[in-house]
């Protein structure tokens, strides 16, 4: 179930996040394929997901991906208090 949480933190990150939005930008006008697939929720997700399945299983791994799961959560809920 981390797995999953994770692999949900990374993608929102990646593809929604106003931390790399400038980097989705510049992906974007290099490579039009590469944007379209950081504009894909599904997508990302699968690629992401091949990738974390991929390394091999260490706790540090599961302790950054549970750090960023947090962050995205407070930034978002920080933007809708925000609002």
């Amino acid at each position: 179930m981390m797995s999953i949480l994770a692999i949900a933190g990374i993608v929102w990150v990646i593809c929604f996040s106003r931390i790399l939005k400038g980097v989705r930008e510049w992906i974007t006008i290099k490579s039009e394929f590469l944007g379209r697939l950081l504009s894909c929720w599904g997508c990302t997700s699968f690629w992401v997901g091949m990738i974390y399945y991929s390394l091999p299983n260490v706790l540090l791994i599961e302790n950054v991906f549970s750090s960023l799961i947090c962050c995205v959560f407070l930034q978002s809920l920080y933007d809708k208090l925000r609002q």
